[in-house]
């Protein structure tokens, strides 16, 4: 991973000029440098990322911290499973004189200077996240939010997140404090092909997925390593307007189980964007006991509100009250067709026919075909 400064110094003089603090000379600009080096290998710490300011051979991935444009950043994928590889993550440095203009001159320097260091350590883990598969709401997918279908107020958990944003309430101090991957990024980012020793592989459709549960797909949950879940992931295709996914799931009572639609993927990859509905049906076949359309939030509520990630449905940490063989339903929302990719996961040991690997980790099921 290349961390890119040509231009850094530029703007760091545009974002004092702006701020009204004293310009940085070149060892604070370098100890700047450190600490973004430090955060970034702080945040990815669970993963196999290697930071460099040397631009290595081939195809690789860039942060780029010396570029001018609106807003604090901006990534160019969210590529789930990390398909692209020399995708360019943006930091817009100058446009971060909000995170020190409460300062004058060499004012309280050094926390001026640890300020600002967090503040785009930040954006630059956030921004390469979503290079990495990752998106906004992800930032709700915390122990403490449950989430089966109706309004949750989130207390603003959600901000101790590093996919937190300006949509989720995060503020300036958030954006000064060290944030780290909600649970639901730290299971996505197990399976980003790159960053890690082994990548959990994806069901891919072949044969239609069944439809019902008596035909439903069984899934095959595989540990993650450091992360502390069992995760599936499935890809797969909605064909006809009638059609419908359903996929068997072993979990036990006590855990919580999240599912997760994701059909955002970057440019050159074919896909076919499909909106869906998902439904998370009891051992009996028939009790709905959550289900959702879309990933809509509004800062401390998730489930409602103007915000939100497209149309991609998402339950997270449900409650699971029994030990049994629950069934995913993924059907369209409307008269709608198209590719899907189906993350699941848990956060106890599943019943041992849908356990693919000992040990911890989480579970994603993947779409029948895959399409960006």
């Amino acid at each position: 991973m290349w961390l890119d400064y040509t231009g850094f110094s530029t703007r760091l003089g545009e974002l004092a000029s702006l701020a009204g603090i004293a310009p940085f000379n070149v060892a604070e600009e370098s100890l700047i440098r450190s600490n973004i080096l430090t955060g970034l290998n702080t945040a990815y710490s669970e993963f196999t990322v290697n930071f460099s300011e040397t631009a290595p051979g081939g195809a690789f991935p860039t942060i780029a911290f010396g570029l001018t444009g609106g807003g604090l950043g901006v990534a160019d994928h969210i590529d789930y499973r990390n398909k692209a590889v020399a995708d360019v993550a943006r930091v817009f440095t100058a446009n971060f004189d909000f995170i020190v203009d409460e300062f004058s001159g060499f004012t309280n320097r050094a926390t001026q200077i640890s300020q600002l260091s967090t503040a785009l350590a930040g954006t630059a883990a956030h921004e390469l996240g979503h290079n990495l598969g990752l998106r906004h709401h992800d930032a709700y997918g915390v122990s403490s939010l449950s989430y089966t279908g109706s309004p949750v107020a989130t207390g603003g958990s959600q901000n101790a997140s590093i996919l937190a944003t300006g949509s989720t309430g995060l503020g300036e101090a958030g954006r000064e404090s060290v944030r780290t991957f909600s649970d639901l990024s730290r299971v996505k980012l197990s399976f980003a092909a790159g960053i890690g020793a082994s990548v959990p592989a994806t069901d891919f459709e072949g044969a239609d997925f069944g439809g019902t549960t008596g035909t439903a797909h069984p899934v095959s949950f595989s540990g993650l390593g450091s992360v502390p879940f069992f995760a599936a992931n499935v890809a797969g295709t909605i064909g006809n307007t009638a059609d419908a996914d359903v996929f068997a799931v072993s979990l036990q009572a006590g855990s919580t189980f999240t599912a997760d639609v994701n059909i955002d993927f970057p440019t050159g990859i074919a896909f076919e964007n499909v909106n869906t509905l998902i439904e998370l049906v009891a051992p009996d076949g028939s009790t709905i006991i959550a289900s959702d359309l879309v990933s809509a939030y509004s800062a401390f509520t998730f489930g409602t509100g103007s915000s939100g990630d497209g149309f991609d449905p998402i339950l997270i940490n449900v409650p699971i009250p029994t030990s049994g063989t629950y069934f995913l339903r993924l059907a369209p929302e409307v008269p709608d067709t198209g590719d899907y990719e189906l993350l699941m996961y848990t956060d106890m040991i599943p019943a041992p026919a849908s356990l693919a690997l000992a040990g911890f980790g989480a579970l994603a099921i993947a779409r029948r075909r895959r399409s960006a």
